[in-house]
């Protein structure tokens, strides 16, 4: 039988923990000893307790970047396993619920405890949509909320190519996600070196030259706009604005990374800090045990608090700011992420209209299918628009209103073509250009941050030492 990774990981952790708790101990009295008397067999015990909580603290470490670092790719493939499970059922004729309890039974559980916590709300007498609406984290949002449109048209099946599609779409973008996360680290510490730079060290130059010039004497009209630029963004009306910013960046960036490691699962989310400061209180303990000092200990428990409190703040925030959709319009106003959308909600809205559904029943269903806020409120408008008596292309040019889109539209209203065969290359063109955008923000994000850091570091270095260039020229003369 097949366990789940959660308890296998639970368990390895447990193994780990006891022998770090054991090593700790020892080392703890060998110091003590030590400290005492000098015997061998004390010192051979010290060098032995020391492997052995070195051992531990390393297994802990490992297996807690192992499962917030990999976490999301086993998740991937877990939905993935989901989906091909449906399939099988759709093609054999199986009621999708039965086929997911048999598996359940078999013992086979690669799924994790939340396949088992699906099947379970099936055997209590719920269809599919209302237990994974039950069960978070099963799948992706997107995912799940094209499974219920499939459900509810009867169909899961004709759906599930648009479900497998963002899937793969979303772990085709975990690995590219690494490039923003290498944009917005570079972007810390270019913050932190323009920040150090302004405060600590032009002040120091500063003084420098106040007590060199002589009388008459004036500083470089280029050295004296550095100093002022530094001055302000000394003074401390100045820094009101720029910590209210970085806040700002650092929670988004902080979000970003929790929801990189946790996946959408909000339980998930909350275990990436907990975890973190678990490894950094282990790891404070173990120095902490060699320098007999308490110094580690207490930095580590007030830091990892600390750490925990932000990172409930910025998950509770965001938590809500996604129930009420603004993370949703925020979405929609980056220009990859509205393509991805648009070639979405026009691949569902084919399917559906394929299949024999109403008009104003695909467009709704096919915004549902997005997920995103904006998008259903649009398909409002142009359901509106349908009941006032204008026709489907009038319609969803209040949602999209792109002329190849429309082009299409037409050619399949006119024609007997299926609409997903009219749209293919739709599709197709919506998904390359979103990928052409995405991987140009990336360049240019890098390209100009490292830009702007040399234009910033060249010119302080210019500024600061132009006065010391003149006085050379000075001597020379």
């Amino acid at each position: 039988m097949i366990d789940s990774l959660d308890k296998k990981f639970m368990l390895r952790l447990g193994i780990m923990i006891i022998l770090f708790a054991v090593g700790c101990i020892l080392l703890f009295l060998a110091q003590v000893f030590i400290a005492n008397t000098e015997n061998l067999v004390i010192e051979v015990l010290w060098v032995m307790s020391f492997i052995l909580a070195a051992l531990g603290l390393g297994g802990i470490l490992m297996e807690l970047i192992h499962n917030i670092f990999y976490g999301q790719l086993e998740r991937r493939e877990r939905a993935r396993f989901f989906l091909e499970l449906i399939s099988m059922a759709e093609k054999s004729g199986q009621s999708i619920e039965q086929t997911i309890i048999e598996f359940s039974r078999s013992g086979n559980r690669p799924l994790g405890k939340h396949f088992d916590q699906v099947a379970r709300y099936i055997e209590s007498g719920l269809n599919l949509s209302e237990a994974l609406d039950k069960t978070p984290g099963c799948l992706p949002n997107q995912v799940v909320a094209t499974l219920k449109v499939g459900h509810e048209t009867g169909g899961v099946g004709a759906i599930l190519p648009a479900a497998r599609e963002r899937l793969t779409e979303k772990e085709k973008y975990t690995t590219s996600q690494l490039g923003v996360f290498y944009v917005s680290v570079g972007f810390v510490i270019a913050t932190t070196i323009m920040g150090v730079l302004m405060t600590y060290v032009i002040p120091k130059f500063k003084a420098i030259y106040a007590d060199m010039l002589g009388d008459g004497e004036a500083l470089p009209a280029f050295t004296l706009w550095v100093i002022n630029t530094s001055d302000t963004f000394s003074h401390p009306f100045s820094s009101i604005p720029s910590s209210i910013l970085a806040s700002f960046i650092l929670c988004y960036l902080l979000h970003r990374f929790i929801r990189f490691l946790g996946g959408s699962h909000i339980i998930d989310q909350i275990l990436v800090p907990l975890y973190l400061a678990a490894g950094f209180i282990a790891f404070s303990l173990f120095l902490t045990i060699l320098s007999m000092d308490f110094e580690p200990i207490l930095f580590a428990l007030i830091g990892s608090g600390g750490f925990i409190g932000l990172c409930f703040f910025v998950i509770a925030t965001f938590w809500i700011f996604e129930k009420i959709g603004l993370l949703d319009w925020f979405r929609h106003l980056i220009p990859w992420h509205r393509k991805r959308l648009q070639r979405d909600y026009s691949y569902v809205l084919a399917l559906l209209l394929d299949s024999g559904i109403t008009e104003d029943r695909a467009i709704e269903l096919a915004a549902r299918g997005t997920s995103n806020f904006t998008v259903k409120r649009w398909a409002t408008k142009a359901i509106a628009g349908l009941e006032s008596g204008v026709g489907l292309k009038e319609a969803i040019k209040r949602m999209d209103n792109s002329k190849e889109f429309q082009w299409r539209l037409t050619n399949a209203l006119q024609t007997d073509a299926k609409f997903v065969d009219a749209l293919r290359g739709w599709h197709e063109s919506l998904t390359a250009r979103a990928d052409r955008q995405y991987q140009t923000y990336i360049t240019l994000m890098e390209t100009s941050l490292l830009f702007i850091l040399g234009l910033i570091v060249g010119s302080i270095v210019i500024g600061m030492f132009l006065p010391l260039i003149q006085m050379i020229e000075k001597l020379a003369w």
